[in-house]
């Protein structure tokens, strides 16, 4: 089945709390996948890491899983920025509490949570990628490993790079921004589509150039096994010049997944 995003993104932000919730609605439909996108900078030398983010599955609140590869942290005198990625297949329906645990306290910190319909339920990531520096630019090149898999991520830098303009075929979901300069920061999330499995990029661009990370993540599609019956009627018609076959096939497709 087709993978495709369920309303829109949950945003949410806070400034001075190390321990955060919000509601979520996870929807009802088949082979869902939540996903967070954690987004933290801290002045006083420490790293505003997730310990924890739990929803309810099976009616009980239960931890996400960290995605391997996807934390990234980007250090600056005294202060560092973070951005993390984390999933749950088959979160409980409906609208639920989301909480967050953060090792240390966040100057500022932003998250934003996805649910997808119709993502694979026992691979439901493949690779994930980072980016982090001090230039303007974000770019992540992954190489997916499943046919028509969404490519996902998000980005935090320091206050005032701000706006982003992401490079095609990227697109950008939101951006925003948490408190003011020297402690707050700028944030964008984005996505792209892919086709066949294999080398993407996705890419954005701040205004001004200074300290950020991105992490991005394949999401990818659930499948199943397919059965095909298929009829084939064959005519050719010859010519002086030329001999030319033209072939009319009709499918019957029938696919569990």
């Amino acid at each position: 089945m087709a993978l495709v995003r369920y309303g829109s993104p949950v945003v949410d932000v806070t400034s001075g709390s190390s321990t955060v919730s919000f509601s979520v609605d996870a929807g009802t439909g088949s082979n869902r996948l939540l996903v967070f996108i954690g987004k933290t900078q801290i002045t006083s030398g420490s790293v505003g890491t997730f310990t924890d983010v739990t929803y309810p599955k099976g009616g009980t609140a239960t931890s996400l899983t960290q995605v391997s590869g996807a934390a990234v942290t980007e250090t600056f005198s005294s202060r560092a920025l973070h951005a993390d990625i984390w999933y749950m297949v088959a979160p409980d329906t409906g609208t639920n509490t989301l909480s967050i645990t953060i090792a240390n306290t966040p100057n500022a910190a932003e998250f934003t949570v996805y649910v997808y319909e119709g993502a694979d339920q026992t691979n439901p990531v493949g690779t994930a990628g980072t980016d982090n520096g001090t230039d303007n630019t974000v770019s992540i090149a992954l190489t997916t490993i499943q046919d028509n898999s969404i490519i996902l991520g998000g980005a935090i830098g320091r206050i005032g790079m701000e706006p982003w303009s992401p490079t095609s075929p990227t697109v950008e979901d939101h951006e925003g921004t948490v408190g003011t300069s020297p402690a707050g920061i700028t944030y964008t999330d984005f996505y792209r589509t892919t086709t066949t499995a294999g080398s993407y990029t996705v890419a954005t661009t701040a205004t001004g150039s200074n300290s950020h990370a991105a992490t991005a993540v394949e999401i990818r599609e659930a499948t199943g096994a397919t059965t095909t019956t298929t009829t084939t009627t064959t005519t050719t018609t010859t010519t002086t010049t030329s001999t030319s076959t033209t072939t009319s096939t009709t499918t019957s497709t029938t696919t569990s997944t």
